[in-house]
C-alpha cells in the first residue's frame, strides 16, 4: 500500500498553510496500531501474531523513506 499525505493544507481562498513538523514516528506507530486493529477486528490475525510482530525490528509495516512535501509539490520533491 501506498500513501500520499501532505504537509499542510489549503484553505477555501487557496493559500496553502504549510505545518511545522511532522511526528514521522508518531505516524508510522499510529499506522501500525491501526492496521493491527483492523486485522484483529476482522479475524484475519491472532493477538499473538500481533505481539510477535511488535517485538520485530522491522514490522513489516515500515516505510523505506518518508518523502516530505511542502510548497514544491511533488515533482519538487521527486527531482531530487
Amino acid at each position: 500500500m501506498h500513501t500520499l499525505v501532505t504537509c499542510g493544507a489549503f484553505t477555501r481562498e487557496g493559500e496553502f498553510l504549510e505545518l511545522a513538523e511532522l511526528d514521522k514516528e508518531g505516524l508510522r506507530e499510529a499506522w501500525q496500531e491501526a492496521v493491527f486493529a483492523l486485522y484483529l477486528g476482522e479475524g484475519k490475525i491472532e493477538p499473538e501474531v500481533v505481539e510477535n510482530m511488535r517485538s520485530w525490528p522491522h514490522s513489516g509495516l515500515e516505510r523505506g523513506s518518508i518523502g516530505v512535501f511542502g510548497r514544491g509539490g511533488l515533482s519538487g520533491w521527486c527531482s531530487t
